[in-house]
């Protein structure tokens, strides 16, 4: 982590650097390899980790417990996407930006991966084929309605 704010020293001033406590810079580092890793994207050069720099700063990501936080967060996100995604039947590929926003966003309400698969076989059996727009206002419907798992879609 130390990596990523040495720049930040140059470009923020010396006050903005030593506000960062010194574990976070130490630390910033192998955390967003391990982001870069799970992406699997290349090794990032330094103009990537020049950016997560200012992303993490951005977002207030000054110490340690922010940072950890911070990855916690996106890891756990990671899982629920991935296992959305393995249920719809799309593999084990990332989510594209705007997949990942609906993805997100049913996550945010409480779907369990099950009511996502009800609601995908719903949207096949209706469409012939995986309509987003149309999973959605199944999953919104369900949301409005206080109907999160599966046994409760069925019984409402």
């Amino acid at each position: 982590m130390y990596l990523i704010f040495v720049w930040m020293q140059g470009l923020h001033g010396q006050k903005k650097a030593e506000r960062i406590c010194p574990e976070a810079r130490e630390d910033a580092l192998p955390g967003c390899f391990s982001l870069w890793r799970q992406q699997n994207q290349r090794r990032p050069g330094m103009k990537q980790i020049e950016r997560e720099g200012y992303a993490w700063a951005r977002m207030g990501l000054m110490d340690m417990e922010s940072a950890n936080s911070y990855l916690m967060k996106y890891a756990q996100k990671r899982t629920v996407t991935a296992r959305y995604m393995q249920v719809m039947g799309l593999g084990q590929r990332p989510p594209s930006p705007t997949e990942e926003t609906y993805l997100l966003r049913w996550a945010e309400m409480g779907f369990p991966a099950e009511s996502v698969e009800l609601a995908y076989d719903k949207t096949v059996l209706k469409c012939h084929e995986l309509k987003w727009p149309y999973l959605n206002g199944i999953l919104k419907r369900w949301h409005e309605a206080g109907l999160h798992t599966p046994e409760e879609v069925e019984a409402g």
